[in-house]
């Protein structure tokens, strides 16, 4: 596992900078607890969804909304779960809201896979400084872009190197 490899790794005397991405960020708490902040510090990782400290809607959605239905134990461990929680959060409010613009379009008693399938391929969003989200009929993944971070031993927590969204090239 990820935590296992660079704690070995840092042991072991080497010194790398680590490259990752949301799949090493689930692994955070892990990653912090087994080999701790310094093994990785300067990690270089991009993320699809944002982090929790980024100032746009979705993220401060899921702050706001995190810290009202969690105790402050529930959130320390919600966020330290890595990118699981709202990577999650805004995944589904994704699909949520392809969802609610199917119902809205069509009507419940009109819903169908169809309809659902013809809403999500014209469908596209960006939330408030966050990158566009959209399908169509060959691309299948929502993303066109990434933010970039590094993890830093100083605040123990990601910081946001690069304040734009590299935007993902699709091949036609």
């Amino acid at each position: 596992a990820v935590p296992n490899f660079i704690k070995e790794y840092s042991t072991a005397g080497y010194t790398a900078k680590f490259i990752g991405d949301d799949a090493q960020m689930a692994y955070l708490g892990m990653m912090e607890a087994g080999a701790g902040w310094d093994a990785f510090d300067g990690m270089i990782i991009s993320l699809l969804n944002g982090w929790w400290t980024d100032d746009y809607e979705l993220p401060s959605l899921a702050r706001r909304l995190t810290n009202e239905y969690h105790t402050a134990k529930e959130v320390e461990s919600l966020r330290w779960a890595g990118i699981n929680y709202i990577g999650a959060f805004m995944q589904h409010y994704a699909w949520l809201s392809i969802l609610a613009k199917t119902l809205e379009d069509v009507g419940p008693e009109n819903f169908s896979s169809q309809a659902l399938y013809d809403t999500a391929t014209s469908f596209s969003m960006t939330f408030g400084g966050g990158a566009e989200w959209n399908f169509t009929d060959t691309k299948r993944t929502a993303w066109n872009a990434c933010g970039i971070y590094a993890a830093s031993a100083e605040i123990e927590d990601l910081v946001r190197i690069d304040p734009d969204w590299q935007p993902f090239i699709y091949e036609p």
